[in-house]
């Protein structure tokens, strides 16, 4: 259950950097018939996303969207026939997840549809590390440590801001709740790291974690962050 719990932490499978991923823009973009201007072909319209904590009833339009998420978005990180093993396991949120209150859904705030997921919780999930078998969790012993948890953004809606507001929510509450003298973890995915680098997050260790208690490892990076940094 904890080495499930950790394949669900592994978080922004889709963001690469900051500057220049799909999920690091803020606006959408709108493209007119043909015979439209240059400039209206390129104007954004930022959208107001709706960002609420998630409940048991979202459970189906997570898992829609992380499935798919992790089966496109992956693909240049991760081999093909890896992905289609491992993303059964990572693709349901556990329930707990769901009604923690500081994971949260993405709305459209016109149609309601739910475009990404993603939040932390105050304690790091512990994962069994097949590179070090001694290796059982990245936070110290006896301290809580915050960790990202399973970040995505449905494909259809990348290059529009979905994963900043996750993220700005979610930097809100740790700043607010925890206050600054807080560090901060991620199990990333390969794809994940350049963006969490570039929010000051620091690579620690490589991790090969078993989804299946058997040979399904999935590659991923433990990285941590000081909140004040």
């Amino acid at each position: 259950q904890e080495q499930h719990a950790a394949v669900c932490a592994l978080l922004l499978l889709l963001l690469q950097s900051e500057s220049n991923h799909p999920l690091a823009m803020t606006t959408e973009h709108h493209h007119p018939a043909a015979g439209g201007s240059s400039s209206s072909r390129r104007s954004p319209r930022i959208i107001p996303w709706l960002v609420r904590p998630a409940t048991p009833h979202d459970g189906v339009a997570a898992t829609r969207v992380l499935t798919a998420s992790y089966s496109e978005l992956l693909r240049p990180d991760y081999d093909e026939e890896l992905l289609s093993r491992a993303v059964p396991y990572m693709s349901t949120p556990r329930e707990s997840l769901l009604n923690c209150g500081t994971w949260f859904v993405v709305e459209h705030p016109e149609t309601g549809e739910i475009t990404g997921c993603g939040g932390w919780t105050a304690e790091a999930p512990k994962v069994k590390n097949q590179l070090d078998p001694t290796t059982t969790t990245a936070a110290a012993v006896g301290k809580l440590v915050p960790h990202l948890r399973h970040f995505a953004c449905h494909p259809a809606w990348t290059r529009r801001g979905v994963a900043r507001a996750i993220w700005d929510r979610t930097w809100k509450e740790i700043i607010e709740q925890l206050g600054p003298e807080t560090t901060l973890q991620v199990y990333s995915t390969l794809s994940a790291v350049p963006f969490y680098a570039s929010l000051g997050f620091v690579p620690q260790t490589n991790l090969n974690i078993p989804l299946d208690g058997k040979d399904l490892l999935f590659p991923a990076t433990l990285m941590r962050r000081e909140v004040n940094s």
